[in-house]
């Protein structure tokens, strides 16, 4: 039986997201040398004036430089920054995104920055899951406390933010060896599935996606053990105690381009090793 349906907790929560001031006239964020791009170039230059800083305490940079470096928002200028100028510009030049570096601090790093707040961000999977040229992210957050309790977010291109499940206890997960939460592309779409478990010898996946820029969990969520590619389509395993012990048949998964949801196919294997 289903957890739970996105219906019931996509507004959960909404996130006043910090704005990005307004860059001096002449100077976009990102782009150092004024070229007209963020790229490799402006990241380097901006290391080679943080380490200035950091040695001499001196800038060499103007007042507008100083603004389109940076990046995050923070008040400093630092390798953080050019990590996230050289994301931006991979991102940008292999097409997954459209837009300027300006976009991306709006849709990304500040609704990141602001995820932070609530506490450890253990996964972040930022795709374009609609296929539409804009990027979306879902993020596992951990809030902390004696148990540790985890919420999974969704942040829309124009960097909204809602809760699309609310708080959950996890005591027992290993997230630093177990892969727990993941990004697929599958026929120009991208699903984000994580597992939850409680202790014992199974465990629940669920599966999300977006359509049309709006997330919405796939009617399957709940009722997965696992949620993976194998030869060209997807598999995913279920629970079996028929005969004594727990065993983990393995059937595939037929997708609906359509209705962009998945159903459970044919059996492959009586025991698939997970």
């Amino acid at each position: 039986m289903r957890i739970r349906k996105i219906t019931a907790a996509l507004l959960a929560i909404v996130l006043s997201l910090p704005a990005y001031s307004t860059l001096t006239a002449g100077a976009a964020l990102g782009d150092l040398n004024s070229d007209g791009k963020a790229n490799a170039s402006d990241a380097a230059a901006l290391l080679i004036e943080a380490a200035r800083m950091g040695s001499t305490g001196r800038s060499s940079f103007t007042a507008a430089q100083r603004t389109a470096a940076d990046i995050d928002s923070d008040g400093t200028v630092n390798a953080s920054d050019a990590a996230n100028i050289l994301i931006y510009a991979a991102s940008a030049g292999s097409g997954v995104f459209r837009g300027t570096m300006q976009n991306y601090a709006d849709q990304c790093i500040a609704p990141k920055k602001q995820l932070a707040t609530l506490g450890k961000i253990i996964y972040w999977e930022y795709h374009d899951y609609d296929g539409n040229h804009t990027c979306e992210a879902f993020a596992v957050v951990s809030l902390g406390g004696r148990d540790e309790y985890y919420s999974v977010y969704f942040v829309a291109d124009s960097g909204t933010t809602v809760c699309v499940d609310a708080a959950y206890p996890s005591t027992y997960h290993d997230y630093a060896s177990i892969d727990y939460a993941r990004f697929d592309a599958y026929q120009n779409k991208g699903f984000f599935s994580y597992d939850k478990t409680f202790g014992g010898s199974g465990y629940t996946t669920f599966l999300y996606s977006v359509r049309n820029g709006v997330p919405y969990e796939l009617d399957i969520s709940g009722e997965l053990q696992g949620f993976y590619l194998k030869n060209g389509y997807f598999c995913t395993t279920q629970n079996d105690f028929s005969k004594g012990y727990h065993q983990y048949p393995e059937y595939r998964l037929n997708y609906n381009s359509q209705t962009q949801q998945f159903t459970l196919g044919s059996k492959l294997s009586d025991n698939s090793a997970l």
